[in-house]
């Protein structure tokens, strides 16, 4: 779940709700991606969306609709700012 200080609070989740699954098939690469390095990498099951690094499929960012909606909307308006040095 990620928190900007332009978004909205993350919406409280249960601790005892099981971790969303996502099919092999579901997870699409960006068109940004060269290759096999380094690519981010979303799925959707129809109430959560995932975000990942596919060099660390693993480890999943995991937003509902109005969060990802609140993410989109401050990567395009520039609100987040990605660290853009090589190796980072």
């Amino acid at each position: 779940m990620v928190h900007t200080p332009t978004s909205r609070p993350p919406t409280e989740r249960s601790t005892l709700a099981a971790e969303p699954s996502f099919s092999t098939e579901s997870w699409r690469k960006s068109t940004y991606c060269v290759g096999e390095s380094h690519c981010v990498e979303v799925a959707d099951n129809g109430s959560v969306i995932g975000l990942r690094n596919s060099r660390q499929p693993e480890i999943t960012l995991t937003f509902d609709v109005a969060e990802w909606r609140i993410f989109i909307e401050d990567l395009r308006s520039g609100d987040l700012l990605l660290d853009r040095r090589p190796g980072a």
